[in-house]
Parts: C-alpha cells; sequence; structure tokens
C-alpha cells in the first residue's frame, strides 16, 4: 500500500480526498486544453502519444462530464468488489484513452468536479457544481451543448486539433469480481516544447529561476476514486506518465492540503501562486492555486531559486512554520515585510513561545513556502479574496473621485457661463439709446 497514494488532487486544481490522488487540473486558462490520448502505450523514454480535441477556442484546461445543465454533484454511488492481489490489494492496469471510455471518463470527471466542490463549500456556499466543472473541465459553449462533451473528449482521442497534439490521457483499470473492468482513474498531461521560443520581454511575472528553454510536462488533471485510493493507483499513474521527457509542472488548489503533501511526497516543490474567479465576477470567490514543480523526471529535484510567492499582501496573517535543521514549530503573526531583501518579520506574541519568552524574527518565508515548512492559518484564497476586495473598493473610489472632479470642472465652467452671460446683457443695457442709435445709424449709411 502507497501511503503517498493517499491524496486526492493534481495537476492544475488538485482533486479534494484523503485518499488517493484526485484532482489535478489547472484552472481554465492557466493550465491549458484538456484532451486524451489514443490507444496504445507510451513509447519508452520517448514522448506521448499525440492528441488533438476540440475546436480551436473551445480547448479547454479540463473536460467534464454530467448531464447538460446539471447543477448537482454526481452521487458517487455503492463501492463495487474490487479485484485484489494474492495478498489482497487490488490491481491496476495502465493504458492510453480509448473512444469506448468516454461516458467512463466524463464520469469520473465530474466527480473530480464534484470534490472541488466540497473542498470549496467551507469558504464559498454559493458556489456551484456547474461553476467548478466550467472552472476545471470545459467552456460554457461545450458544456450546454446537448452531446457536446462526448464529441469533445470524442475529437481529442481522434486527434482532431492542433491544440490536442500533444496532450494526452492515461486510465487506470482495475477488474471486478464479475470479470469485468471498469475506469477507476486517470492521469491527463501535456508536453510542451519550448526550444524555439524566447522569454518575453518586460513581462510582469517573471520567473526567478528562468534559464534555458526545455521541453516539460504539464500535469491537467489526476483522479482516483475514492475508495480505491492508499493503493498505488495514482503512484502507477504518475510513474507512466514520467516516461514522457522534461520537467513536470502541475497545480493544486490550496485548500486541498492532502493533495499537497502528496505531491510532495513525490519530490514537487512550490515555484508560484497563482488565482482566479469562481462564478459570478462580483461575488469575487477567488480561489488559489500553488504552482509545483518536479525536475527532468528524478527523484531528487534540482535546485530551485526562491520564487516570490508573497510580499506585503500577508501582513496579519498567522502562519505555522515548522524551521529547518530541528529549531522547531511555531505559530507566528506576519507583521511586515523587507521589500529589499524579500523576506518577512514575524512575531510570535499570544500565539507561541520559545524557551519560555515571545519571539520576533526575521524569514525567508518564500523559501519555506516552497519547501513546505509554512502553513497559513486561514486559506490563502480568503487571504487573496480580501486583496481582490480591498482593490475594488480602492479603483471604485478613485473612480468616485475624478467623477467628482469633473462635476466640479462642469459646474465652475456653467458658473462662469453664467457670468459671461449677464456681464454681457448689463454691458447692452448700459449702452442705452445711444448704441441702438449708433446701430440704426450704420445700417443707414449701408
Amino acid at each position: 500500500m502507497d501511503a503517498a497514494d493517499g491524496v486526492n488532487g493534481a495537476a492544475t486544481g488538485a482533486a479534494r480526498g484523503q485518499e488517493g490522488p484526485s484532482g489535478a487540473e489547472g484552472p481554465a486558462g492557466h493550465s491549458g486544453p484538456c484532451a486524451l490520448a489514443p490507444a496504445g502505450r507510451l513509447a519508452a523514454g520517448g514522448a506521448p502519444p499525440r492528441v488533438a480535441g476540440a475546436t480551436a477556442g473551445e480547448c479547454s484546461a479540463h473536460a467534464a462530464g454530467v448531464a447538460v445543465g446539471s447543477e448537482d454533484p454526481p452521487a458517487p454511488g455503492p463501492e463495487r468488489p474490487k479485484e485484489t492481489s494474492a495478498r489482497g490489494d487490488p490491481e491496476f492496469s495502465i493504458s492510453s484513452l480509448e473512444v469506448g471510455d468516454i461516458e467512463e471518463f466524463i464520469a469520473l470527471q465530474d466527480l473530480f468536479a464534484g470534490e472541488h466542490l466540497a473542498l470549496s463549500q467551507e469558504i464559498y456556499s454559493e458556489v456551484t457544481f456547474r461553476d467548478w466543472q466550467l472552472s476545471l473541465l470545459c467552456p460554457e459553449s461545450i458544456l450546454s451543448r446537448e452531446g457536446g462533451r462526448v464529441r469533445h473528449v470524442r475529437s481529442m482521442v481522434n486527434h482532431d486539433e492542433e491544440c490536442f497534439r500533444t496532450l494526452s490521457i492515461l486510465k487506470a483499470s482495475a477488474k471486478e469480481a464479475s470479470g469485468a473492468t471498469r475506469l477507476v482513474g486517470y492521469i491527463m498531461f501535456q508536453v510542451h516544447d519550448e526550444s524555439g521560443r524566447t522569454p518575453r520581454r518586460g513581462g510582469r511575472h517573471k520567473r526567478r529561476d528562468a534559464g534555458p528553454f526545455r521541453p516539460w510536462v504539464q500535469v491537467k488533471q489526476i483522479f482516483v476514486l475514492k475508495h480505491l485510493r492508499r493503493y498505488g493507483c495514482g503512484s502507477q499513474l504518475l510513474a507512466a506518465m514520467l516516461e514522457a521527457l522534461g520537467r513536470i509542472r502541475l497545480s493544486v488548489l490550496d485548500l486541498n492540503a492532502p493533495a499537497a503533501l502528496w505531491y510532495r511526497s513525490k519530490g514537487f516543490l512550490v515555484v508560484g501562486v497563482c488565482r482566479e474567479l469562481l462564478g459570478q465576477k462580483e461575488e469575487a470567490n477567488v480561489i488559489v492555486y500553488q504552482d509545483m514543480q518536479r525536475l527532468d523526471g528524478s527523484r531528487k529535484l534540482e535546485p530551485l531559486a526562491v520564487p516570490l510567492l508573497f510580499r506585503d499582501e500577508v501582513v496579519h496573517e498567522v502562519v505555522h512554520i515548522d524551521y529547518p535543521d530541528d529549531g522547531g514549530s511555531f505559530d507566528l503573526r506576519v507583521v511586515g515585510f523587507n521589500e529589499r531583501d524579500k523576506w518577512h518579520y514575524v512575531d510570535s506574541r499570544g500565539l507561541s513561545m520559545w524557551q519560555g519568552d515571545c519571539f520576533v524574527d526575521e524569514v525567508d518565508l518564500n523559501e519555506y513556502y516552497r519547501d513546505g515548512r509554512v502553513q497559513f492559518k486561514r486559506p490563502l484564497s480568503l487571504v487573496w479574496r480580501e486583496g481582490e476586495l480591498r482593490r475594488r473598493r480602492e479603483r471604485r473610489a478613485r473612480a468616485d473621485e475624478r467623477q467628482a472632479e469633473m462635476e466640479e470642472r462642469e459646474r465652475k465652467r456653467g458658473a462662469l457661463d453664467g457670468r459671461v452671460v449677464v456681464s454681457r446683457r448689463l454691458r447692452q443695457k448700459h449702452a442705452g439709446p445711444e448704441a441702438a442709435h449708433a446701430g440704426a445709424s450704420r445700417g443707414g449709411a449701408g
């Protein structure tokens, strides 16, 4: 039994659960199109099978499946008997997804979205299952169209579009007691070849570990049925994917702590943080994903530069820090940010003590978070939501101020125009009959 396989959630957006990878997906626009790999095995050490998908413009980072228009996540249903090995553990076979697997695959993706919904309910009770489908699986144009998702997945399996050329899906199958085989999990990933690209100049978000462009693998989704987690299925899926060359990147929902721990056990570190809005924009339902990376397919990571994940937006937040070198674990409040060194000031007052006293410290919060030594007491999604609401208030205040300035200018201009009219009339009045006579004379002369 693989204990690390007890996490649910992986590439872009990790799914929920405490028992086996179930959910890797990236926020829409963040993880790219989703697609299926053609039938057949991955060539050892080679690139994954080529994949294609929906029409251009409908390429989605995730694909899901439930009845069109459904607002409720599918019920998990009764657990089915598992095929077991001689020692009693279930056995799995890994292969590429085929056209005949589409319905089962769509059902698994709906469970994947449903687990994300369960994770977010504690902080965003108004978010719906459909919101998560749109965020993780496919755009509205596909989800709302009758049969759209089936056609979308079929086109991916059949390599119909360029956007899915290098995107693959591997399935995990298990036999039931009846002898029938069913899908119990999958992993979706895409190989990116950036050898011909050059870095963007003047980009707002620069990678601090920027180096030569090399092929890298992005895990988009990974999911295993809950009752079959912690049996090594997720590890087998990940191992099969590792036959693809290059760096591996994925994103995990910050609410899914078990998934993040599982990926850390596989050698992944946090290299970035990204966020997106879920549901209606005016509700500001911010969700945060941890971008994680594992280099060159080896368990041992190459050294990574410290990513700039947090600045002063986390000031006042309470964190738990597990200091390196057996320095102890403490609850601390972030009280400041050193802009020059990119370190944070923390204070233990009222939270924890060291050798019987409170203490203050300056720590590299970004490095500690990258290495899994920092836990925020509040979900980062809520921390960033407060920032989003604050920015909206500031933008609204600036807009109101500009509007007030424009109205004041208009008022002054109107008052000035009024004074000009009154002045002209007074001049005409004081000019009297002489001006009228002079005007008449000029008229007669003409």
